[in-house]
């Protein structure tokens, strides 16, 4: 079954994730990221339940879609 986001944010220039550890990055760690061009974040009860490209998107009814017109995430 398919959750549906509260909130879903798109068109991204970019959204920089790190791999690694569940824990905060330090030192050479930050060099170790993952971005994601044209990206888009789907967010349900505060808590990030999606996150990849924006054509790879299956929108739901979103209370809210802030565009963020090419900007970097």
């Amino acid at each position: 079954m398919q959750q549906t986001a509260d909130v879903i944010i798109k068109n991204s220039s970019q959204i920089v994730t790190f791999k690694g550890p569940e824990r905060g990055r330090i030192r050479e760690e930050m060099a170790d990221n993952a971005p994601i061009k044209n990206g888009a974040i789907a967010i349900k009860e505060g808590k990030i339940i999606w996150i990849g490209p924006n054509d790879k998107l299956t929108e739901n009814i979103a209370k809210s879609l802030p565009n963020l017109m090419n900007r970097v995430l």
